[in-house]
């Protein structure tokens, strides 16, 4: 929870959850839509997908845009999904 604290901080907005590697830190109430996104990071990691390193990860759009256009099969309404 203190690490969702400080990137709430240095980003300036509330941060629900975050990934790194295997792991998964999720604010208590986060949505399904944060959770599925995290545990989608998670798989994007595990097959090399994301470049570490670099400030901007084109991993992220790319799974939003993923998300939005499979929005039905996860259960997810329309205003849950924020593509890119």
């Amino acid at each position: 929870m203190a690490y969702l604290e400080m990137r709430s901080a240095v980003e300036g907005r509330t941060i629900e959850a975050s990934s790194f590697g295997d792991t998964i830190v999720v604010r208590p109430g986060a949505s399904k839509a944060t959770v599925l996104e995290e545990f989608l990071h998670t798989t994007q990691s595990k097959l090399g997908l994301i470049v570490k390193g670099r400030f901007y990860n084109p991993a992220e759009g790319d799974l939003m845009n993923w998300m939005e256009r499979h929005r039905d099969l996860l259960g997810l309404k329309p205003q849950m999904v924020t593509p890119q």
